[in-house]
């Protein structure tokens, strides 16, 4: 469904025909220059996927009128498809990139999957994470019943498993490299669970400090807040289905533009990110030189080197890694200091992000990046955050049958 409405500018008087297509979201929000004297109009717009009705709820720079008769040009807005950029195009997103696809069928099948994880599956282990941390058992069951009737948790145990279980395969739906990633880290995982000596010292240095907790409560706030911005970005998982043959994502832009609810979520990924590609380094000294220490051409190097040093310059230990190469790409440093500085701005006229970075030897550079390509670094960022979770994961685990080992040593202790 398409709707048609006219809006004049209210600096210029310029009138603007908006054709809309109403998407599957409970909110969409649309930002465009005006034609003639480029300032940003903004428009929202509230669905009820019940009746289903929807509301102009917000409006900016502009006024809605009914007369069209004035009209100079019409703008196209989707919330779950690709608009192109190209001189001429006219035809609405979803018909210009409906056969784009390498395999379409396959294409739409994954969207549908995506979509109903975010919709139906998301709402459900969050509240699976809430009933996990009290040790709710009762709760927890019940939440997962919603998900699957297969199975069922008898004690706290094996609601942390489940609970892991159905994160990993939750994320699985937002790999974009066929699973490559994932599978490198759990084959390092497997590697690293029969050294017991070094995975001792591992969980041990993870236990101290709370460091595995804060690690834990950092990793599960990333799909907390997937949850509101997937639909955001979601259309550049059809771009990155596209045959390249056919088309480019710089000729393409997302209709609904939200850098101020991107721009933090970056920061956390990216973060995050890096923290796990400390643990990844550990791990690969636990499985190649059998000493949690990451391995150096000159020396093993303690795992907190690389946690204390600037994202920046961790490439310069990962790089000697077997699977540093999972994480270097990914750590874009100055794309991160940039658009987590409140002088980085989107520019309506361009669709560009403007950022900048500081530096003792260079000064002040400027830097910019096309609206589409950050989205696209983002939900890539996202992916690679989701592949490497099974770190923490094997890491809570261990910790959580750790405790129930003590305790049954505690209680036997007593009785005797």
């Amino acid at each position: 469904m398409t709707v048609r409405r006219p809006v004049v500018c209210n600096e210029c008087g310029t009138v603007i025909v908006t054709r809309t297509s109403i998407g599957h979201l409970d909110y969409q929000e649309f930002a465009f220059p005006c034609p003639k004297c480029a300032v940003e109009i903004r428009f929202g717009m509230t669905l009820d996927q019940t009746a289903p009705s929807f509301d102009y709820t917000l409006l900016k720079n502009g006024k809605w009128v009914e007369d069209e008769s004035a009209a100079k040009s019409e703008l196209r807005f989707d919330s779950e498809n690709l608009s192109s950029c190209l001189p001429g195009a006219q035809a609405m997103p979803f018909i210009e990139t409906v056969f784009l696809a390498k395999d379409p069928e396959n294409s739409r099948k994954r969207f549908g999957q995506r979509f109903s994880a975010m919709r139906t599956g998301w709402p459900v282990i969050e509240k699976m994470l809430v009933h996990e941390a009290n040790e709710n058992l009762e709760l927890f069951n019940r939440s997962l019943s919603e998900l699957t009737a297969q199975t069922n948790a008898d004690s706290n145990i094996e609601m942390v498993a489940i609970l892991l279980s159905v994160l990993d395969q939750f994320a699985s739906e937002f790999l974009l490299d066929e699973g490559v990633a994932r599978r490198r880290i759990t084959a390092l995982i497997e590697k690293v669970s029969s050294r017991e000596a070094p995975l001792g010292e591992a969980l041990a240095y993870y236990q101290s400090e709370q460091r595995l907790d804060s690690l834990w409560q950092q990793l599960t706030a990333i799909p907390r807040t997937w949850g509101k911005v997937y639909f955001m970005v979601a259309p550049i998982y059809w771009g990155l289905s596209w045959d390249p043959s056919k088309a480019s994502l710089d000729d393409y832009t997302l209709c609904q533009k939200r850098f101020e609810d991107l721009r933090g979520f970056f920061v956390d990924c990216f973060e995050t990110f890096c923290r796990l590609s400390a643990v990844a380094a550990g791990f690969e000294g636990i499985a190649e030189i059998d000493q949690f220490l990451i391995p150096s051409p000159a020396r093993p190097r303690p795992v907190s080197d690389l946690e204390l040093m600037p994202n920046g310059n961790k490439h310069t230990l990962l790089t000697t890694l077997r699977h540093g190469n999972i994480f270097i790409p990914f750590i874009d440093a100055k794309l991160r200091n940039g658009v987590g500085h409140h002088s980085a701005y989107y520019d309506v006229t361009t669709d560009t992000i403007h950022y900048r970075n500081q530096s003792s030897s260079r000064g002040i550079e400027d830097f910019s990046i096309s609206y589409v390509r950050f989205c696209e670094k983002l939900v890539r960022l996202y992916g690679q955050v989701e592949a490497c979770a099974p770190l923490i994961h094997f890491l809570r685990m261990r910790q959580k049958l750790s405790l129930v080992s003590e305790a049954g040593d505690a209680s036997a202790e007593e009785g005797a």
